[in-house]
């Protein structure tokens, strides 16, 4: 009977680890609500003592170096599986970059459009002011912005690659798209 009782003192004990325990029959005296024996001070469990508090001891220790090992594992396959997931988006949002920056270069070539000159694009340089600032922005999304033809005159067409492998061309005659190649004129075609 006491070993019987040494049992339910241990399972009752650490019946959260390993579910309810073993519940002693009502031939024993005990029953499952009521009755239950809990441990105190007091409380010599003689035999089973040491094993108690071994397994307590070992209750209270913490995760174990293979638990550790294969949260850390699954934590670093979902994370690469979600920086997979995103390139796809990160290149549309490089490309969607581009287009804004083109259609910004446009304006601004424009407000350097004189038509009392010879020739009303002679002003428009990349290489300087505001369309300077704007292809340093396309370049750090990794494309670098053109012109054509290298020095206009009477019309121009800027362009820069995208990540897909096409050319998105504006020209001054307010048309944007995107290309197969880069334009060999002054005009997106």
């Amino acid at each position: 009977m006491k070993n019987d009782k040494n049992k339910y003192l241990f399972s009752h004990l650490f019946g959260r680890r390993w579910g309810r325990g073993l519940v002693l029959s009502n031939a024993e005296g005990f029953t499952p609500l009521d009755n239950r024996i809990h441990l105190t001070k007091q409380t010599q469990l003689d035999d089973n003592e040491s094993i108690i508090a071994r397994e307590k001891k070992k209750y209270l220790m913490g995760f174990s170096l293979i638990e550790m090992v294969i949260v850390i594992g699954v934590i670093s396959i979902l994370s690469g599986m979600t920086l997979v997931a995103l390139i796809p988006s990160r290149n549309k949002a490089k490309d969607e970059r581009i287009i804004s920056d083109l259609n910004q270069a446009r304006l601004a070539a424009e407000k350097l459009y004189n038509l009392e000159s010879g020739s009303p694009y002679k002003y428009v340089d990349i290489t300087k002011g505001e369309l300077k600032k704007i292809a340093d922005e396309i370049k750090a999304q990794n494309s670098v912005l053109k012109i054509q033809p290298q020095a206009p005159v009477d019309a121009y067409a800027l362009y820069a690659a995208l990540s897909n492998g096409k050319t998105y061309c504006v020209d001054s005659a307010g048309r944007a798209l995107a290309l197969a190649n880069a334009p060999s004129a002054s005009e997106c075609k």
